[in-house]
């Protein structure tokens, strides 16, 4: 079996941890400038906006990779008799407006979803290989192309963040 959780260097941590503290910073600006002008409410020193930008980034960009790999380290799915983990990967599924997290499973028989803990729907997803019609790539966002929907042939989508979709994808049609 081949787990693709991704270890993360210092320098990635660094990374996160600039990319969340700017844009932090970079929206309370906007929403004190907004504040002040339009509310005349008291406008926030820079110094205080820098502040909370960077604690913003420590909390988010140190801890929350931390937070994932604990939530994501124990989870083992139910398999059925003969079934066979063979591939695992962080993802989230969407279950209506929440993007439930845990880890996504190939097995020998079809997909397996099971969450973790931290998450208000939890459980468990499986999706038999040989009901699945196809699958294929999605934007999770307008921005963002990291999306994979599998398409079951009695019409049920399933919709998943996951790391490394190409590679996913070429496993899942090997199968099918």
């Amino acid at each position: 079996m081949r787990n693709n959780t991704k270890k993360i260097d210092w320098k990635q941590y660094i990374i996160l941890f600039l990319r969340t503290a700017i844009s932090f910073m970079f929206l309370l600006y906007i929403i004190n400038w907004i504040t002040y002008t339009l509310f005349d409410w008291n406008k926030q020193s820079i110094a205080s906006i820098v502040i909370q930008g960077i604690m913003f980034g420590l909390l988010f960009g140190f801890m929350m990779p931390i937070i994932r790999t604990k939530l994501t380290k124990n989870i083992h799915p139910t398999l059925a008799t003969g079934e066979q983990i063979e591939y695992q990967t962080p993802a989230n599924i969407f279950k209506g407006v929440e993007a439930v997290g845990g880890i996504l499973f190939i097995t020998n028989q079809g997909l397996v979803f099971k969450s973790h803990k931290a998450n208000i729907q939890t459980g468990q997803t499986n999706i038999a290989f040989t009901d699945i019609e196809k699958v294929e790539s999605v934007k999770t966002t307008k921005l963002v192309d990291n999306g994979l929907k599998v398409i079951k042939k009695d019409g049920l989508e399933f919709q998943f963040v996951v790391e490394d979709r190409d590679e996913l994808m070429a496993k899942i049609n090997e199968k099918l």
